[in-house]
C-alpha cells in the first residue's frame, strides 16, 4: 500500500537485459522509482521522472502471463517490470501523463 507522498507501491521485477530484479515499484507525482532487494546482484535504483515517460502498456511476461507493464522514455528507453495488478500501475501512471 502506499504510503506518504506515494501513490502506489507495488513488488515487483524489473527486466534488466536477461536479468530479472526483484523489489519494489513505486509511482509518486513526479517519479517512477524501482528499488532492488538489498541481496540482488544488480542493485542499481531507477528514477524515471513522470515528465519523461512517453507511454505505458501492458505485455504478457513469458508470452503469456498477463503481468508486464512497458515504460518507455521519451528518449525511446523500454523499461519492462513484472507485476501484481498491472492494470492499477498503468492506470496510475496514465493519470499523471
Amino acid at each position: 500500500m502506499a504510503q506518504g507522498g506515494e501513490l502506489i507501491r507495488v513488488k515487483a521485477n524489473h527486466w534488466r537485459g536477461d536479468l530479472s530484479v526483484g523489489g519494489h515499484l513505486t509511482l509518486t507525482n513526479e517519479l517512477l522509482s524501482f528499488r532492488a532487494h538489498r541481496l540482488n546482484t544488480d542493485t542499481e535504483p531507477l528514477d524515471l521522472p513522470v515528465a519523461d515517460i512517453a507511454s505505458v502498456a501492458t505485455y504478457r511476461s513469458m508470452g503469456f502471463i498477463p503481468n508486464g507493464v512497458v515504460v518507455t522514455t521519451t528518449s525511446g528507453v523500454e523499461h519492462r517490470f513484472v507485476v501484481s495488478g498491472r492494470g492499477r500501475v498503468v492506470a496510475a501512471i496514465e493519470s499523471l501523463r
